[in-house]
């Protein structure tokens, strides 16, 4: 219908100021001349945004998923999407989403000189095609299928379907179905997509139970100071791809996707914290690195002594910089292991508090010996996406229909193998994983690398305790 077809006056004169800006645009000139000195790799966040950042493959999407009770409404869904989203605007006019505005509606995706076709909404809301899903494995086959399949390269990188779960889903009573986000993570960053979906669907009695934190600022100098921890691995996995087994990796391009409940309640963390003053981020980035090290154990592989984690800083509340820091993964105990973790996090004068925290671990196979990198992951390194959101978490609706599930699943871009995100429901932790086949062969050899992150708190605590 017209309502959802998004050929509106805004779009138009969006496009044309656009096409008249372009060609003298200096931000432009800069992200192009370093797209060819640097290599299409270029992973660099500015404070400024005059490097628009990040490896880009059209393969790369995060993916964000909802289960509701009842039955969809498409219409309903694609109106609201465009008014809380895609036009809107403060009471002074301006977008609310800007940068998002811009990538979906004013400029083509990543390539930002090329002004944005005409939007269909109905392109990028759609129902699956297929019967109702009757359980987790084949919602979570949908799952891969969207995920495996690289975004089109001919409109704006999103897309959103709904698929309808049979009635008897996983033992739930009445009719339920799903609603599944995919997206190029250039086109925001994840506290901004969490911010937009809450007020784009959650019904406004709710909001003020997500409320988003701002993460705290960093300083120029400790932001480049940050840097000076591992120069090496900056300059050959981001820079110089002659001497970069990283450029090496062949992905298949199938991903497969899995999740668990975590068994370990918040009282267990603030257990772990009280005796150790180390925070819930802390300690899952010391038992993420356990399950590194397990995963290659056995494979009969020599284990990594370290991994190394990026950190994205906001100095802003739409850019992301980076600092780095290494994790241990060698044969110590779990304390000392949650100790060595905990000294890097400090180093950085970063609070780990905040209500939504992203982390990134990457698994530098650069250290390795080529004929493991070549055997196991052939130039991958692991990437872990946490952001951990505790507190009151009551229900809520959209469309007044209760949201009984929400999950979601990190990009696996270039060169990066698997992606870990870890959320809070209630009070409990949830793992949801995607990975290339190339690096993890099945979900049940997934599922058993998300296991060995529970495990780990599980000898934390049982050190804590025999102490």
């Amino acid at each position: 219908t017209s309502a959802v077809v998004l050929t509106t006056p805004q779009l138009e004169q969006a496009e044309s100021n656009y096409s008249q800006d372009r060609g003298a645009s200096v931000q432009g000139a800069i992200q192009l001349y370093l797209r060819l000195k640097l290599g299409p790799e270029m992973k660099f966040l500015s404070r400024f945004d005059a490097i628009y950042a990040t490896e880009f493959n059209y393969e790369c999407a995060a993916g964000i998923y909802w289960i509701f009770k009842g039955h969809y409404d498409i219409d309903q869904i694609r109106n609201r999407y465009a008014d809380r989203i895609m036009f809107a605007k403060h009471p002074d006019g301006t977008y609310k989403y800007q940068k998002y505005h811009q990538l979906l509606c004013e400029r083509y995706g990543y390539y930002f000189w090329m002004p944005a076709p005409q939007v269909d909404i109905s392109q990028h809301i759609a129902l699956y095609d297929g019967e109702a899903i009757a359980n987790s494995d084949q919602l979570f086959g949908m799952f891969e299928e969207l995920q495996s399949k690289p975004l089109p390269r001919s409109r704006p990188l999103w897309g959103l379907t709904v698929a309808q779960l049979a009635d008897n889903f996983e033992n739930r009573q009445g009719p339920h179905f799903v609603m599944y986000e995919k997206l190029h993570h250039v086109m925001t960053n994840g506290m901004n997509q969490v911010k937009m979906y809450t007020e784009c669907f959650i019904d406004e009695p709710y909001k003020e139970n997500y409320k988003i934190m701002k993460l705290p600022s960093m300083s120029f100098g400790d932001f480049f100071k940050s840097w000076l921890i591992g120069p090496g691995f900056f300059l050959k996995s981001t820079i110089f791809n002659d001497d970069n087994a990283l450029s090496t990796f062949k992905r298949s391009g199938k991903l497969i996707l899995a999740d668990i409940s975590v068994p370990i309640s918040l009282e267990r963390f603030r257990a772990i914290r009280k005796a150790t003053n180390a925070t819930v981020n802390d300690i899952m980035l010391s038992c993420i690195a356990f399950a590194i090290r397990c995963h290659f154990m056995r494979k009969g592989l020599q284990v990594p002594t370290h991994v190394r984690q990026i950190i994205p800083f906001a100095l802003d509340f739409e850019n992301i910089t980076h600092g780095l820091n290494l994790l241990p993964t060698g044969d110590t105990s779990p304390l000392q292991r949650l100790a060595a973790t905990k000294e890097q996090l400090d180093q950085l004068k970063f609070s780990n508090v905040g209500v939504f925290n992203f982390f990134f671990v990457h698994l530098f196979p650069n250290v390795l010996p080529a004929k493991l990198v070549n055997k196991l992951i052939v130039g991958a390194h692991h990437t872990v996406d946490i952001s951990n959101i505790f507190g009151n978490q009551k229900e809520v609706t959209v469309f007044n229909k209760p949201v009984v599930d929400v999950g979601g699943f990190g990009p696996v871009p270039p060169h990066v193998g698997l992606s870990i995100i870890i959320l809070s429901q209630n009070g409990n932790l949830t793992l949801n994983a995607s990975a290339d086949t190339a690096i993890i062969e099945n979900r049940e050899e997934l599922k058993r690398m998300l296991d060995d992150v529970t495990i780990g708190v599980d000898d934390l605590l049982k050190e804590l305790h025999e102490l």
